[in-house]
């Protein structure tokens, strides 16, 4: 499988894969060294995940996400990331942490 790359469109951005029981989240961004981690689906999880956006100044985030398993993810990065979009995966295809990282970076 060969590596898709993207421009980048956003200088402070990340991609988050939503699941059921996991979110994936990637930022790799201008400055920032590239990091991927996952983070379960409670509340406390999803607040230590928002502050690991916030304290690498992550500013725009792209979501990807099958259901409704986004909205509890959305509900808490709203309060603080001041760009967050939603790409709901139509075609239900098992995603990987390089969809992940490159989603922000989507033109």
């Amino acid at each position: 499988m060969s590596e898709v790359t993207f421009p980048r469109l956003v200088p402070l951005g990340g991609g988050i894969d939503v699941h059921q029981m996991v979110v994936v989240a990637t930022i790799d961004s201008e400055g920032l060294t590239k990091e991927t981690r996952e983070f379960e689906i409670f509340t406390s999880s999803l607040t230590e995940m928002r502050y690991w956006l916030e304290t690498n100044g992550i500013i725009h985030v792209a979501m990807d996400s099958t259901g409704i398993f986004w909205v509890p993810v959305y509900t808490i990065l709203r309060r603080i990331i001041p760009n967050v979009w939603l790409h709901k995966n139509a075609d239900n295809q098992c995603r990987t942490c390089k969809h992940v990282s490159a989603l922000f970076s989507c033109p």
